[in-house]
């Protein structure tokens, strides 16, 4: 019993290590659900399997809508659960009750079943553009840190597993759950060293977790006394090092965090449920809540508009707070809009009668991303479609049109083909310019994407006037197309180009030379020839036909 208290104790300290100032990451958590079902399911004893497993099933099932990551995951780990059933000759019925619940909760959530495969084609699309869109590095010593412990977590479970039952009767059988602790550390590699940033405070807090509840199994399957305290050793390092990187991305004494978690703050808790559930603190919320929305509306005011509203590249909360009709594109945040599938997503919404009838514009990004990149290949969809009505600080108010107007993209001359780092004449006969760049990766790219992460890559930019810029070129979009020249950093210089104002051409703006920068090496991973295609974007600027 002590030692169950202590995994529960370790297994909570784990989870609440996962915060970051007001967010809390609940990749941990939801990370935990099927590999906590397989290892009921798997349970040697089969104990409570017939009221826990199909209760974490659902649940697995429920967080599979929340993040697609959940999704992959959990078909992971019910498909091997069934293969484990397979092979013992059960019925494998958990894979079927899984995408079963999936439908359910979809439905539930007032989704046309309908709709099912385009939300699993748009998933995809968000998770593989995820690792060439959105990586960033930071430190090697802590990633090193993490493999090596992961790694030592699967070294103690393939040694446990090794003199289980189930390894004895079949070595397929006693596989499986290595398979599932391999398939949970990659999934938890990728989620938190992707994005080598307070991301990192995912994997530190997934892997304490996971050791603290392998105990369970490794006591049911009788582990030695030496895997039992190998165990312990790595459980409280890798506890010791989530609270610790918690701590330091969150600035917060190690005190602080012991008395937030387990004194004062679990009181609160205890009590602000109880308040909720017993309705005390219902108008305490809702002033909470209308402060919360005014304060949101004094940075963000916006005008009384009637019809739908879409805000971009972001500021939904903007949009609600104001108390508009709020109607976002199905990817509704520019900066996750990475890649040719995303677009096209976004660009069939906005040719269609479903479209917004205003849309608040702004210019902006993230990871010092060239600012024309997120969701720029749309721009010229949104010429067509929507006329400026009025502007406010950086940002304006595009009104669709009754009518689309023309916009035209006109070949300058064919293809241009170079290598890194070697700079491409920008044509200067035509006053806007648009360019797809096509970068194509490597069969090395490819695997070191899905493994992990590719470099990143840089657009180096050259102005007429000499002005030299640098920013973050993401693969994938720069395919599909984006507005080069003149550079547009804002909403209020989007609108000029609109209006055709000559001052948006001037030698500030006007782009003369173009190149592709990467690491030393980056021709290992990416192929050595970088493609360019210049296009003319025109179009009927106001008053004309």
């Amino acid at each position: 019993p002590a030692g169950r208290l202590l995994a529960v104790a370790a297994l909570f300290i784990a989870l609440r290590s996962s915060t970051w100032r007001v967010l809390f990451f609940s990749d941990p958590f939801f990370f935990l659900l099927p590999l906590t079902f397989v290892l009921v399911a798997l349970h040697p004893r089969r104990i409570g399997i017939y009221g826990l497993a199909p209760a974490l099933l659902a649940l697995s099932a429920l967080a599979g809508l929340i993040k697609f990551t959940y999704f992959l995951f959990g078909f992971a780990c019910v498909i091997l659960a069934d293969l484990h059933r397979l092979r013992r000759r059960a019925l494998p019925w958990y894979t079927f009750c899984y995408l079963l619940s999936i439908l359910v909760f979809f439905a539930l959530a007032g989704q046309k079943l309908a709709h099912f495969a385009a939300y699993l084609h748009a998933s995809l699309a968000v998770t593989a553009g995820y690792s060439e869109a959105m990586q960033l590095f930071g430190s090697p010593f802590e990633l090193l840190a993490f493999v090596a412990m992961s790694f030592s977590l699967l070294l103690l479970v393939q040694a446990a597993e090794r003199k289980s039952e189930d390894w004895r009767q079949d070595p397929w059988l006693g596989a499986v759950p290595i398979l599932i602790f391999l398939a949970f550390s990659f999934m938890v590699f990728k989620a938190s060293f992707v994005r080598h940033d307070v991301h990192s405070a995912i994997g530190w807090s997934s892997l304490a977790a996971a050791t603290a509840l392998y105990g369970s199994r490794l006591s049911a399957l009788g582990g030695s006394r030496v895997q039992r305290a190998a165990l312990v050793g790595l459980g409280v390092v890798a506890l010791g090092l989530a609270v610790a990187r918690h701590c330091r991305i969150d600035h917060e004494p190690i005190g602080r965090f012991l008395d937030s978690n387990f004194a004062s703050g679990l009181l609160e808790r205890a009590d602000a449920v109880g308040g909720v559930a017993l309705g005390r603190h219902r108008s305490e919320q809702m002033k909470r809540y209308e402060m919360a929305m005014a304060m949101i509306r004094a940075q963000s005011p916006m005008p009384a508009l009637s019809g739908t509203v879409d805000a971009m590249p972001w500021d939904a909360a903007g949009v609600v707070a104001n108390k508009l009709q709020y109607h976002p594109r199905p990817i509704f945040e520019s900066f996750n809009v990475y890649n040719g599938s995303l677009i096209e997503v976004n660009r069939s919404f906005l040719r269609s009668d479903n479209a917004p009838s205003s849309i608040v514009f702004d210019v902006a990004t993230i990871d010092n991303r060239f600012p024309a990149q997120d969701d720029g290949a749309l721009w010229p969809d949104l010429i067509a479609r929507y006329d400026v009505q009025q502007s406010a600080g950086s940002r304006v108010l595009l009104v669709r049109r009754a009518s689309p107007r023309a916009v035209r993209l006109t070949a300058i001359g064919p293809p241009t083909a170079a290598g890194w780092a070697t700079p491409v004449p920008v044509p200067r006969a035509a006053s806007a310019v648009w360019v797809s760049i096509d970068i194509k990766k490597t069969t090395l790219g490819r695997v070191v994407d899905f493994v992990f992460k590719l470099p990143v890559i840089e657009l180096g930019i050259t102005l007429e006037d000499r002005t030299v810029l640098q920013n973050r070129l993401v693969p994938d979009v720069a395919r599909s197309g984006f507005l080069l020249s003149p550079i547009i950093f804002s909403g209020q210089a989007f609108a000029r180009l609109l209006r055709k104002d000559p001052a948006i051409l001037g030698p500030t703006r006007r782009v003369s030379s173009v190149q592709v920068l990467g690491p030393a090496g980056v021709s290992w991973l990416y192929d050595q020839s970088v493609q360019f295609d210049f296009r003319e974007l025109s179009f009927d600027g106001p008053g004309e036909q």
